[in-house]
C-alpha cells in the first residue's frame, strides 16, 4: 500500500465508500508501526496548516463578533502548535485503541491499529482541507459538508477498530472509541495544562 499525493483521494474515496474494506486493505499491508505514527504525524501537521489557514481568514469576522457582543474569541493555539497537539493527540488514541481494544477481547497488534487509525486520520486531514476550501466559497455547503465530515469520520473509524481488532462487533469498537476518547482528551488537556494553553482541542479530529 502507497500513499502518495497522487493516491490520497483515491484512498479518501474507498475509505467514504467502504471504509471496512479500505480498513482490512490497510491492515493487510503490514505497515511498519514507523511509517504508521509518521502518516499521524503528517495529519496532524496537515490539519494545524489547514486550521491556521482557517483562522486567519475569518479573522476579519472574529473581529466584528466581538465589536458587537464586547467578548473576545479565543482560537487556540497557533497552526504549528495546532499541528503538534493534533499529532500527539492522534497517536495517543492508537495506542488507548489497542490498550482498551485488548482489554475488549480485541486480538490487534499495535502496528495494526496504528496503522488503521492512521488511514482514518489521514482521510480526515483531506476531507477538512476540503471542507475548509469550500467553507471559503460557499459557507453553507462548506457548513453541510463538515457536518458529513463527521459521520464519515466515525464510519470510518469504526470499521477500522472493527477490523483492526478483529471484533466483528461494531458494539465492541464503539465502546473502545468512546473510552479512548475520554483517555485521550483527559491526557489533551493536561498537556494543555503543563504548556500553559487553553484546553482547545486538536483539529484532526478523532476528538476533534
Amino acid at each position: 500500500m502507497t500513499l502518495t499525493l497522487a493516491n490520497l483521494l483515491e484512498w479518501t474515496k474507498l475509505t467514504v465508500r467502504q471504509p471496512a474494506t479500505a480498513s482490512a486493505l490497510v491492515k493487510s499491508a503490514n505497515l511498519p508501526i514507523e511509517v504508521s505514527a509518521l502518516m499521524i504525524v503528517l495529519a496532524g501537521v496537515m490539519s494545524g496548516l489547514t486550521f491556521g489557514i482557517f483562522s486567519i481568514a475569518i479573522a476579519p469576522l472574529l473581529a466584528e463578533i466581538e465589536q458587537m457582543t464586547g467578548q473576545t474569541a479565543d482560537m487556540g493555539p497557533g497552526p504549528l502548535l495546532q499541528g503538534f497537539l493534533s499529532a500527539v493527540q492522534g497517536l495517543a488514541f492508537a495506542f488507548a485503541v489497542h490498550r482498551i481494544g485488548g482489554a475488549f477481547g480485541g486480538k490487534g497488534r499495535l502496528t495494526d491499529i496504528f496503522a488503521v487509525t492512521a488511514v482514518v486520520q489521514i482521510v480526515l486531514a483531506v476531507i477538512f482541507m476540503a471542507v475548509v476550501l469550500t467553507f471559503f466559497i460557499f459557507e453553507i455547503l462548506g457548513a453541510l459538508l463538515a457536518m458529513i465530515s463527521v459521520f464519515v469520520f466515525f464510519r470510518g473509524l469504526g470499521h477500522a477498530v472493527n477490523v483492526g481488532h478483529d471484533f466483528n462487533s461494531m458494539s465492541k469498537s464503539i465502546g473502545v472509541i468512546i473510552v479512548s476518547f475520554g483517555i485521550v482528551i483527559i491526557v489533551i488537556s493536561v498537556l494543555t495544562s503543563m504548556l500553559g494553553l487553553s484546553p482547545t482541542a486538536a483539529p484532526t479530529g478523532e476528538i476533534l
